[in-house]
């Protein structure tokens, strides 16, 4: 703050020569109602208190004509008994510290994420063993649509916003995306795939002949690509650009290049889940 600044505050008549002067450039602010509160609020500092109020003099410089209008009476004692001063100062006095502490990533490995896993494998082989077509349906069609779904919106939503946004905001969201996706989605894409298969044998599916067996084999061929894309490249690159996220001094370079590919095979995968839809359906409309 400069002298003329600290001046500014410490006699409001060095901005106005009079009482009378200060008074009525103070009901004039006042006429101007919110506005005013929240132009105060923006020039963060022109008037702050330990109370988080904008009434002292404390703080970054701000315009004479603003440190007037709300360091001096009686706007300011006004503005000093508004509750909506003090939870606007508030609010921004908390999101300002809370984005000035550095939070701490979460674990690549979370032990929630690792025992749903488990639990979702763990029925998919119960409903194998036990060979009850409904219950194998239901795991088969359940995963699937998980997988579809949380694919087509990664691919199709969040992959195009990701290119789109600064590299903190970014950063943000990928080490907190990745360690949610790290084991549901490999999960999904083995309980969809290996319930399918089981689901065919029992239906009878296996065992048409051509061209209905097409079919089949177009499902089949999908589905390895979704699950090769899944298992040895996406997986891999989500724990790669997770690591390379951790670090303080990433390569901006190096992270456009690995998430532009990213990108765009999240984008194919998308593509592929939209085409095993079409082969559903024909299963379920019968071949």
């Amino acid at each position: 703050m400069s002298d003329g600044d600290a001046r500014a505050c410490a006699s409001p008549s060095s901005v106005h020569g009079s009482d009378e002067s200060r008074n009525a450039g103070g009901i004039r602010s006042a006429q101007r109602g919110s506005l005013f509160i929240y132009a105060a609020v923006r020039s963060a500092g022109a008037c702050q208190t330990a109370r988080f109020s904008v009434l002292s003099c404390a703080g970054p410089p701000a315009p004479a004509r603003v440190r007037a209008t709300f360091c001096e009476a009686p706007f300011a004692r006004l503005l000093e008994r508004s509750p909506i001063t003090e939870t606007m100062t508030e609010t921004m006095t908390e999101a300002t510290s809370a984005a000035a502490i550095p939070q701490p990533a979460p674990g690549l490995v979370r032990p929630l994420a690792v025992a749903l896993a488990l639990i979702a494998l763990a029925v998919m082989v119960a409903a194998i063993v036990i060979g009850n077509q409904w219950f194998l349906t239901y795991v088969h069609v359940m995963s699937g649509v998980l997988w579809t779904g949380i694919d087509l919106f990664m691919g199709f939503i969040i992959g195009p916003v990701l290119r789109m946004t600064a590299l903190p905001v970014r950063r943000a969201v990928m080490l907190n995306l990745i360690p949610r996706t790290v084991f549901l989605m490999p999960s999904l894409s083995i309980i969809t795939s290996t319930s399918g298969w089981f689901l065919a044998s029992q239906i009878g599916y296996l065992d048409l002949g051509y061209p209905e067996f097409w079919w089949v084999i177009a499902a089949l061929a999908i589905v390895t690509v979704l699950g090769v894309q899944g298992l040895f490249y996406l997986l891999p690159t989500n724990i790669r650009l997770y690591y390379i996220y951790q670090r303080p001094d990433a390569d901006p370079a190096e992270i456009v290049r690995v998430m532009g590919s990213y990108i765009r095979v999240v984008a194919i995968q998308g593509a592929m889940q939209v085409a095993i839809i079409v082969v559903m359906a024909k299963f379920g409309s019968g071949l």
